[in-house]
């Protein structure tokens, strides 16, 4: 194929949408295919050759449900059977960005993405809204889109109103997977980082968290041993699904030129 135009994933801009339905329509079918291949939709995207573009250019955004991929107990079981686990401990954040480091994984780490036309300055945002937004508390909503500090935010998501645990605890996962995708894939020096640490199991070193992190401090001496972690560690893990997801997504982004397209690339 020449002149590949990139999917609208690769494409942080809304406007290019259109353009890209119309490219892809003109597609002989067996390009179609192999546009296809090249470029496998994202879990976010799920449906979108099928489904989506037949209809109209707009992006729809499927709630998929996503099955956990990394858990606590799966790496306990590679940790008795003598596996060789490289870990990534991280804790706090700089916003500091003049080098992109492991605070980078923090939710409190700002840097703006977006999903469809709202724009999130860190993941603390994009989760705290959707818990939101999941329990129809439209005004803790509205009032977190308008905080731009994480600490600030985080105390807007406790005064939820309606919360409950059972039906957070079902989709909180899948929240934070989705807002770290948009993230990270949106961010290049960022998705370059994530994909530098490779298979290192992510870990948050949190003393704190015995649900986003390990509940652990960075200096404690049975850190690398995981039947001693006192957290789910969820964070991490959702981190290294992100990770596995951009690495599928993005295997043939250097087909594109994106020169051709810098009116429609976020750069």
């Amino acid at each position: 194929m020449k002149n590949i135009m990139p999917p609208i994933w690769f494409v942080n801009n809304s406007s290019y949408n259109k353009i890209f339905h119309n490219y892809f329509n003109k597609l002989s079918n067996d390009d179609k295919e192999e546009y296809k291949k090249l470029f496998e939709e994202p879990v976010v995207f799920k449906g979108f050759y099928d489904s989506y573009l037949i209809n109209d250019y707009r992006t729809v955004y499927c709630n998929v449900k996503l099955n956990q991929k990394y858990s606590l107990l799966k790496l306990q079981k590679d940790f008795n059977a003598g596996k060789k686990i490289d870990f990534l401990f991280f804790y706090g954040h700089s916003n500091d960005k003049k080098e992109i480091n492991k605070s980078s994984l923090s939710q409190w780490y700002i840097k703006d993405f977006r999903e469809n036309d709202l724009t999130f300055n860190c993941m603390e945002k994009y989760m705290m809204y959707n818990k939101a937004l999941l329990f129809d508390d439209k005004n803790i909503a509205d009032e977190i889109l308008n905080t731009n500090q994480p600490k600030a935010i985080k105390e807007l998501g406790r005064k939820v109103k309606n919360f409950d645990d059972e039906v957070w605890d079902k989709i909180k996962y899948q929240i934070v997977f989705t807002g770290n995708y948009y993230k990270f894939s949106q961010n290049t020096e960022l998705r370059n980082f994530l994909l530098s640490t490779k298979n290192k199991v992510l870990a948050e070193a949190s003393p704190y968290d015995k649900v986003w992190g390990i509940k652990m401090k960075y200096d404690d001496e049975n850190i690398k041993n995981p039947f001693c972690w006192k957290g789910e560690n969820l964070l991490g893990f959702a981190l290294m699904q992100v990770r596995d997801e951009i690495k599928r997504v993005y295997k043939n982004y250097d087909l594109i030129d994106f020169n051709k397209f810098i009116n429609y690339k976020d750069i």
